[in-house]
């Protein structure tokens, strides 16, 4: 919590950027790119405001303002979307980014994330939380979460992690529309489970089976080495995210210009949530 004061908005904003924001700067030890910092600058995003403010003691008047701000940047309100299925353009759910740098772009963990910020301060559901929930249903039930992952959640991109994000939800978040659908995702996550053949799944998917008020799996043995295994990764940024619909699909199965992150403490981390949970 003591670092994230590099990482606010500069001008006072109650959001956060994904990297250091007073001085910028963007993809550390990057000696090529660190000279373009400034002008390369990503805008605030949802997804790690959300979070942060998920670890703070948020006033009630902060998180009304940290809601509007996303409610004013959602589909629609600055700009409309571009690189999604047609079926989902006309829904004003909320975007990734704050600010009119990037293009708007729905992705089903940010969704998760800023709907589970939403509902932990109890703040008024309005339509734009409304069509967030209506995104995450339809990749549900078409099984696009599972088909069309890396689509559907340019920033995450892998279905043990969207299962991951949406049975979190589904513990803060009580609508029909989605606890319908749970005994679903409950045998989807046992599934998959049992299919896993890495270390950090099998931990996000018996959280995922936990969380969904399943009988919890074997727990994954603690491994200092799977720790330190880069692939597979909770997060990536790609290219690909920011493109038109029809460039977003030639770019999604390629490598260029795709960071994947890992850390291990995050994943140590992970693996104290699930043995907590249990």
């Amino acid at each position: 919590v003591s670092s994230y004061v590099h990482f606010r908005n500069p001008s006072g904003a109650p959001t956060y950027n994904f990297w250091r924001a007073e001085p910028p700067l963007v993809f550390p030890n990057s000696w090529f790119l660190n000279h373009f910092n400034r002008s390369n600058q990503l805008p605030d995003d949802l997804d790690d405001t959300a979070i942060l403010w998920l670890t703070m003691d948020a006033s009630d008047s902060t998180a009304r303002r940290v809601k509007a701000l996303m409610e004013a940047h959602a589909n629609g309100m600055m700009g409309r979307i571009r690189n999604t299925l047609p079926g989902y353009r006309d829904l004003p759910a909320y975007s990734t980014w704050f600010g009119v740098k990037m293009p708007v772009d729905f992705d089903f963990c940010v969704l998760c994330n800023v709907l589970y910020f939403a509902a932990t301060y109890r703040l008024p559901f309005t339509v734009q939380d409304s069509a967030s929930v209506e995104y995450i249903r339809r990749v549900i039930v078409t099984g696009q979460w599972r088909s069309r992952a890396a689509f559907v959640s340019p920033h995450y991109g892998r279905p043990p992690v969207l299962l991951y994000h949406v049975s979190r939800l589904l513990t803060r978040l009580h609508v029909p529309a989605l606890d319908t659908l749970k005994p679903g995702l409950l045998a989807e996550a046992r599934e998959a489970y049992h299919r896993s053949d890495n270390w950090l799944d099998s931990v996000l998917l018996s959280t995922a089976v936990i969380r969904l008020g399943g009988t919890p799996p074997p727990a994954p043995l603690f491994s200092r080495a799977a720790l330190h295994q880069h692939m597979p990764t909770f997060f990536v940024a790609s290219f690909s995210a920011y493109m038109p619909g029809m460039f977003k699909k030639m770019l999604l199965g390629s490598q260029v210009i795709k960071y994947y992150f890992s850390c291990p403490a995050y994943r140590a981390a992970l693996y104290l949530e699930n043995q907590l949970l249990r």
